[in-house]
């Protein structure tokens, strides 16, 4: 599957409304993070070697899982100053933000490059993963736009519910954690920082899905965890949720496992419309 440049991967809605819909979405990414300026700080030399480095790293990644991307106009990548997400998304999400339908993200400033690597390889994994937006014209003429999905998450028709938010952070961050290992640790980029060992983040998150990869091999001898997690690598990357569905009925079946994980898995929006962490 091919991704160029902050393009969705699919749109959802009435057939007629799409041409207004993929033109309201161009829009959109073009503008990026609109006021974001606010809350910038410009990048440093080594910040910006920094962001190639994850960049080229993301690509890497997402060909070994069957996904051509494009590498982020580094413009679109944001450097805030402290705090600055938390303000710039009135008080929604800290540290770091990227928004369904907008190509773009924007990190709090790092104390260290290496941080500040590790962070960006967990936002361009939500960035750079499968994603698909609603939308339809309204009676008055305005295009309405809303996720629909979001890497393996799946967002409910009313927005109040982002259904397996959880394993789409806890696949983020095994991979982010993945990449201090195999490249951060030993890149001389980050030679100053002597980067050694990283407590992961989303521990809670991470052990729940652990447990349900654990669970799943454990059902079926014939099944290893390589190939466990790759259908979840797949859903997540490429959206393909159907394998995802059929690996949890072979084992369990039936489909009641599938839809108790979305619901274990689900988080409660905030504003509408509101950036995605």
């Amino acid at each position: 599957m091919k991704k160029r440049e902050g393009a969705v991967d699919r749109i959802v809605g009435p057939k007629k409304d799409r041409r207004a819909v993929r033109e309201a979405l161009d829009s959109r990414n073009e503008r990026g993070f609109e006021g974001i300026e606010a809350f910038e700080v410009e990048k440093t030399e080594l910040e910006r070697q920094v962001i190639d480095l994850v960049q080229e790293e993301i690509v890497k990644f997402m060909e070994r899982h069957d996904r051509t991307v494009e590498p982020l106009n580094p413009d679109r990548i944001h450097i805030l100053k402290e705090d600055g997400v938390l303000s710039f998304t009135r008080g929604d999400v800290r540290g770091g933000v990227a928004r369904d339908g907008v190509g773009s993200i924007a990190m709090d400033r790092e104390a260290s490059l290496s941080g500040l690597a590790v962070k960006l390889f967990h936002e361009l994994m939500h960035t750079q993963s499968y994603d698909a937006m609603w939308g339809r014209v309204d009676e008055g003429g305005e295009v309405e736009l809303a996720p629909y999905r979001s890497g393996i998450t799946v967002h409910s028709s009313d927005g109040e519910s982002a259904y397996f938010s959880a394993i789409e952070e806890a696949l983020a961050e095994i991979s982010a954690h993945q990449f201090f290992e195999d490249v951060v640790k030993t890149h001389p980029l980050f030679a100053d920082e002597s980067p050694s060992e990283r407590t992961m983040a989303r521990e809670g998150e991470i052990a729940q899905f652990r447990g349900l990869v654990e669970a799943l091999v454990s059902a079926d001898e014939d099944l290893s965890e390589e190939e466990v997690m790759e259908v979840f690598w797949q859903a997540k990357i490429n959206g393909k949720l159907l394998p995802l569905a059929r690996l949890m009925r072979r084992v369990t079946g039936g489909d009641e496992a599938f839809r108790r994980i979305a619901e274990m898995s689900d988080v409660r929006r905030g504003y509408e419309d509101s950036p995605e962490k």
